[in-house]
């Protein structure tokens, strides 16, 4: 199971189909992150050509330990489920934690003192 159909999920999704595992990928919103439908159905169709068994639009409310693997508990708007998983994969997104840098100075000035480089 992946969690997150972003590129870096559907990569790893790709990944672990290619090494003979069956793969589900959860995501909030659509393929790779596209807005456009045009774009998001082929994405989903060459995805799931590939094995890998999409779920767009359902958001993971919690997991559950069980004695075969894991229950990945979720919503699709008012409609609810559980999927069965050996394991799962967060690629969930990042996001840049930049507030506690400790330092007044512009964000431009800050890169190039950390890095070494000497600015016009």
């Amino acid at each position: 199971m992946v969690v997150g159909g972003g590129p870096i999920g559907i990569e790893l999704a790709q990944a672990h189909l290619r090494l003979g595992c069956r793969v589900t990928v959860i995501e909030a919103m659509s393929a790779l992150g596209l807005g456009d439908p045009e774009l998001t159905r082929p994405a989903d169709r060459r995805i799931a050509r590939g094995g890998s068994d999409p779920r767009r639009g359902r958001q993971v409310e919690r997991f559950e330990r069980t004695e075969g693997g894991i229950n990945v508990h979720m919503s699709h708007g008012s409609r609810s489920g559980t999927v069965a998983a050996g394991h799962v994969l967060m690629a969930t997104g990042r996001r840049a934690n930049v507030d506690n840098l400790g330092s007044t100075r512009p964000a431009s000035a800050t890169t190039k003192a950390a890095s070494g480089c000497r600015g016009d």
